[in-house]
C-alpha cells in the first residue's frame, strides 16, 4: 500500500497508515490462529492428500475471520471507505479473495516446511532403529555364551517395539511386527 501511494505520488495520511497497521495486526492474529488450529488438530501428521481439503477450508474460514475482523475495526475507528457503495456481501467476497491470495501461500509454505521436517526426522528414526536391530541381531548371532543374553535381547526388542508406532510401517516389517 505504501509502495502504491509513493508510486502514484499520493500523500500518506494518518488514515492510510491506520488502515495498513490494521491489516498487519489482523493478519498476524488470524494467521497465528490458523497455525494454532493446524497444530491442535495435528494436521502436520496427516498425509498430503488428506490434509489439503482441510487446509483449503481452513484458509476460507481464516479469510472470512480476517475480513470480518478488519471490517469491524474499520467501522469502529471510522476507517472504512465504500466509495462505490457496495453492499456488505460483495465487499466481503471481494476482500476475502483479496486476502486469500496472501493466506494460501503462507499456509502452504508453513505446512510443507513442517511436513519435510517431520519426514526427515522420521527417516532418521527409521535408520536408527534399523541400526539397533542389526546390532541386536549381531549380538544374538555372536552369543558370548552368557545365559542372560537372550533375556537382554528380548527386553531390548520389547522396548523398541513399544516405540515403533511413532516410527512407521517399514520399522514394523523389520522387527516382524504385524502392521
Amino acid at each position: 500500500m505504501l509502495f502504491f501511494a509513493h508510486t502514484f505520488e499520493q500523500t500518506v495520511s494518518y488514515y492510510y497508515l491506520a488502515r495498513i497497521l490494521t491489516v498487519i495486526v489482523v493478519g498476524i492474529i488470524s494467521t497465528h490462529l490458523l497455525r494454532a488450529v493446524i497444530k491442535k488438530m495435528n494436521w502436520l501428521m496427516l498425509p498430503i492428500d488428506k490434509v489439503l481439503p482441510k487446509l483449503f477450508i481452513a484458509v476460507i474460514i481464516t479469510s472470512i475471520f480476517f475480513i470480518l475482523f478488519q471490517m469491524g475495526v474499520y467501522q469502529v475507528f471510522n476507517l472504512s471507505e465504500n466509495k462505490r457503495k457496495l453492499d456488505f456481501t460483495t465487499r466481503l467476497l471481494a476482500n476475502m479473495l483479496n486476502i486469500g491470495i496472501f493466506i494460501i501461500p503462507w499456509t502452504l509454505i508453513y505446512y510443507f516446511i513442517h511436513y519435510i521436517e517431520k519426514s526427515s526426522k522420521q527417516q532418521l528414526d527409521t535408520l536408527k532403529l534399523e541400526a539397533l536391530v542389526k546390532e541386536l541381531e549381531s549380538m544374538r548371532v555372536r552369543g558370548d555364551g552368557k545365559e542372560h543374553d537372550d533375556l537382554v535381547l528380548a527386553v531390548a526388542l520389547a522396548c523398541w517395539r513399544a516405540k515403533i508406532p511413532n516410527v512407521g510401517f517399514r520399522s514394523h516389517r523389520l522387527l516382524g511386527i504385524p502392521a
